[in-house]
């Protein structure tokens, strides 16, 4: 019977001890569960988001579909925004504004008490065209890591607006005529040019292309309907500035 007893009490020796023996190997096993874990804070990766930037233009327009003899030039105002999700493209919105201004006048000397001349101006004809694409724009950039300058080639799909205006007077600046008339259609684009940056996030770009125009509308023509487009194409170069964020 005692012999019994201490068997007993050996065997409950021995499980006491492999119950210590393999307690911290639990204990580890719940730990490194705890460290494979991913914490909630980390349980998504951020998005990144790509660079935007925003850039203002200013240049010179030719229209190509005027007559040979007059020299058809505007004055070409810009702009767009869009981001670059990499180093190698763009993806943007554009609006640009051609202004051209063309006038006959006849000139004079007023008669006043002051001490320089004063010139009377009565505008007998005048002409005036308003240009302006708006729409989507795609470019392509080569940078070089070993170059400051940075090459692009842009393509741009726009919706053309175009008002044309004239007016005639009689040389006492009494008004005969005035009138004015709009076009829409789609338009097209492509530009290559160069860009060098100035400061921390922004640029100095010289661009060059042409823009492919021709907005219609229909008219009244001695009582028919007909289809009237004109032909607001040409060429253009400008300068502006960029700036990037991100």
């Amino acid at each position: 019977m005692r012999r019994t007893f201490e068997i007993t009490l050996l065997g409950a020796l021995l499980a006491a001890m492999s119950l210590a023996d393999a307690a911290p190997a639990l204990a580890g096993s719940r730990v490194k569960t705890r460290v494979y874990r991913v914490p909630p804070s980390h349980s998504y990766q951020r998005a990144h988001t790509p660079p935007t930037f925003a850039a203002i233009k200013v240049g010179g327009y030719a229209f190509t579909g005027g007559d040979a003899g007059d020299a058809l030039g505007g004055l070409l105002l810009g702009g767009e925004v869009g981001v670059r999700p990499s180093p190698y493209v763009e993806f943007g919105l554009t609006a640009d504004w051609v202004r051209r201004r063309n006038a006959r006048s006849e000139v004079f000397l007023l008669d006043t008490p002051y001490d320089l001349p004063v010139e009377g101006v009565i505008d007998l004809e005048r002409s005036e065209t308003d240009l302006v694409p708006i729409g989507g724009l795609f470019r392509v950039r080569f940078p070089n890591a070993n170059a400051p300058i940075v090459p692009f080639v842009t393509g741009a799909l726009t919706v053309d607006l175009l008002r044309m205006g004239a007016s005639e007077s009689t040389p006492s600046g009494q008004l005969v005529f005035d009138d004015a008339e709009y076009f829409t259609g789609l338009g097209g684009t492509i530009a290559a040019g160069l860009e060098g940056a100035i400061a921390p996030g922004a640029s100095l770009l010289f661009e060059a292309g042409y823009h492919h125009s021709r907005p219609d509308k229909e008219v009244d023509w001695f009582g028919d309907p007909i289809r009237a487009r004109v032909d607001a194409s040409g060429g253009y170069a400008r300068i502006g500035v960029t700036f990037s964020a991100g």
